[in-house]
């Protein structure tokens, strides 16, 4: 069987719709039965809890809620979702949990999109299984699906936006790009970063097409001309809005740029690995310094580059069949554009992997229909397909419980100290600052602007070690852990009683680890340094039942 059909139908006028609901609904019910066998939809990240506050202003006060120019779309469209889930009785004025199980659905649907697509591609329903199983088996797609982060809405756009460029983009029509122009807007108006990995991937396609140069060219604009006015839309629906920007303004935000998250490292390069890796295994977010002994991830990337490898030697075999050239340029463009940004970013946070990696379950669907064309390889192959899934699922079992355990830790923390009191001293990465800050009191980090103690407002008052290096990177290290010093005599001036977190005890490499996302490691050393100054006394105070550890800090010489 060839690597892709010569040429095929650009409808999807015979794909088994039947099996493509069935195969979503069997997603689905496998994403909630994880999310209640979990108990905890923060595994991997505690980033849809930070943005389930804004959701939570949506779903209440949608009139005097903000806009975000990077969420536009997302925080309106989830937050009516939330809405529909109260009036269903699951969840009720919980967001951060009924977020999970939008995702699912969104996760579902995104499953049962690329099995039609593989169905397409090969005209085979047992590949577009095995191309389903691995998906939903792979690890960032499965904690993103059963999780409460902000991007599997939106990716469902992006994707569905793939595959029908994927199916039409190699003899388009003009309303074909039209289409695909409206429907990959709708995704990053919802998350800005969506259209860099993607929007080059599909100029490419345009100008590879069939056509004269001139017809290439004109569907180059229209693809940018749909995108502007579906910006331009909604950018005048939300006139007047608090927040609302114009449609320039939602084509560039800026988003993370002269932040700390910004820029180049040889770091970042092994970070990208990492999150190659644990897009298929694992399924978790590491910022530290890369452990190539790991199981798992330096497995998963081992096989991923050869199976890369051997997907782009036969994409060049066909790369005279404008199908299977379309297809590559788009899903293997979108990897390279993705990889690229992903290294100036983060590359290894699942939502950044999510989009860039597509590419792996629909090749795999490809190549299994070939495998498969042998019956007696057709269950090793649906059993490959779905093997990542054991994996993955006792990788997340170690997180089982935490979202009670950290609401059961809020509760012991408060009776432990007087919160009236007491200045936090947290990296800014732990779970349960999330937590203080959504049920404590949604204030940002910052000690000097408190009045002096007690005072029972803000409740939540503390000082984040990696702040500074976010939001000031151009800071020396010394200069860094100046400004920690100071909020720390902010803190003893005032009189409060300052509780640090583990970090305060933790060794010079793991400082320096912390920093390793934000191209700043040699900070760690100079924070080393001042929490192990003469100037402090530590006395450990016992840990919670998440088990993060707190120590008392008092300074040593009067004022």
């Amino acid at each position: 069987m060839p690597f892709l059909p010569r040429r095929l139908s650009s409808r999807f006028r015979d794909v088994p719709w039947g099996a493509a609901v069935g195969v979503a609904g069997f997603s689905f019910l496998l994403f909630i039965a994880v999310i209640v066998w979990m108990d905890n939809v923060h595994f991997g990240t505690m980033n849809g809890l930070w943005k389930s506050t804004l959701v939570e202003d949506w779903a209440r006060t949608p009139a005097t809620a903000s806009l975000d120019p990077s969420n536009y779309l997302y925080l309106p469209m989830v937050s009516a979702l939330c809405r529909g889930l109260d009036v269903l009785g699951l969840h009720v004025g919980k967001v951060w949990q009924q977020l999970a199980y939008i995702n699912a659905a969104f996760g579902a649907v995104n499953i049962g999109i690329l099995f039609c697509f593989v169905y397409w591609l090969t005209r085979r329903r047992d590949a577009a299984l095995a191309a389903a199983l691995l998906a939903l088996s792979c690890g960032f797609f499965l904690t993103l699906a059963t999780s409460n982060e902000d991007i599997m809405p939106t990716f469902t756009f992006v994707f569905a936006a793939m595959v029908l460029a994927g199916v039409w983009f190699s003899q388009p029509t003009v309303g074909q790009v039209v289409v695909v122009g409206i429907v990959f807007s709708l995704g990053w108006l919802g998350e800005w970063r969506l259209i860099f990995p993607t929007f080059p991937a599909l100029v490419l396609a345009l100008g590879l097409s069939e056509g004269a140069w001139k017809r290439r060219a004109l569907l180059i604009f229209v693809l940018m001309a749909a995108m502007f006015a579906i910006a331009q839309f909604v950018a005048l629906m939300w006139l007047g809005h608090l927040g609302s920007v114009g449609a320039l303004d939602l084509l560039w935000t800026g988003k993370g740029i002269g932040t700390g998250y910004a820029g180049f490292s040889w770091d970042k390069l092994q970070l990208m690995a990492v999150g190659i890796g644990e897009y298929l295994l694992g399924g978790g977010q590491l910022s530290d310094t890369p452990d190539w002994s790991a199981k798992g991830w330096p497995l998963a990337f081992f096989l991923e580059i050869v199976f890369f490898a051997c997907v782009v030697c036969l994409a060049w075999r066909r790369r005279n069949d404008s199908i299977a050239r379309t297809v590559a340029i788009v899903f293997l463009g979108t990897l390279v554009a993705g990889q690229v940004m992903n290294a100036y970013s983060q590359p290894q946070d699942p939502q950044m992997q999510i989009n860039v990696m597509t590419w792996l379950p629909i090749y795999w669907g490809v190549v299994a229909a070939s495998l498969m064309a042998l019956p007696v390889l057709r269950g090793l192959v649906l059993l490959l397909s779905i093997l990542p899934l054991a994996y993955n699922i006792s990788s997340f079992s170690a997180g089982r419980g935490l979202d009670g355990a950290a609401q059961a830790s809020l509760v012991e923390l408060e009776h432990r100290f007087d919160l009236s009191r007491t200045v936090f001293v947290y990296t800014g990465w732990e779970n349960i600052v999330a937590w203080e800050f959504v049920v404590w009191a949604r204030r940002w980090e910052g000690v000097c602007d408190l009045p002096p103690a007690p005072t029972a407002n803000p409740k939540f008052k503390w000082t984040s070690i990696i702040g500074p290096a976010v939001h000031h990177p151009e800071w020396t290290p010394e200069q860094h852990a100046a400004s920690i010093k100071a909020d720390l005599d902010c803190a003893f001036d005032k009189g409060y009683r300052v509780i640090a977190a583990g970090i305060w005890r933790a060794s010079p490499e793991s400082l320096s680890g912390l920093f390793t996302t934000l191209n700043s490691t040699g900070r760690g050393r100079a924070l080393y340094a001042l929490f192990n100054s003469p100037d402090y006394k530590v006395v450990d105070v016992g840990s919670t039942p998440i088990g993060d550890r707190y120590y008392e800090v008092t300074r040593t010489f009067p004022r």
